[in-house]
């Protein structure tokens, strides 16, 4: 009895260390001009996870593996491995298409 509580003991640890996370940090920038871009989204592909970039385009989130997609309004979409790093920073390029398709609406 005590073999088979320790196997389910050490099969549950082994579990739980393959399904950890770690932090994932980096700072999203302008190919433009290298201004940091708050308000860009990053979200690991495939769910519904995700962070925002700060007002120094600064993010973080836990993650352990996959792909993160970067995405903001009139920039090209951005995708990045999670590899060994811990540090993932992006330089976003300007989408012309994305710019003209632009409509903004003001009420007085």
């Amino acid at each position: 009895m005590k073999k088979i509580l320790l196997f389910l003991v050490l099969s549950f640890t082994g579990l739980s260390l393959w399904s950890q996370t770690r932090t994932v940090r980096g700072t999203v920038i302008s190919s433009e001009d290298g201004l940091p871009l708050p308000g860009v989204a990053v979200i690991l592909e495939g769910t519904s996870e995700g962070t925002v970039t700060d007002i120094d385009g600064k993010w973080s989130m836990e993650a352990d593996n996959g792909t993160l997609i970067f995405s903001c309004l009139g920039f090209t979409d951005h995708r990045e491995r999670i590899g060994k790093s811990a540090v993932i920073d992006v330089s976003m390029d300007v989408s012309a298409t994305q710019l003209e398709e632009l409509v903004v609406v003001g009420y007085g």
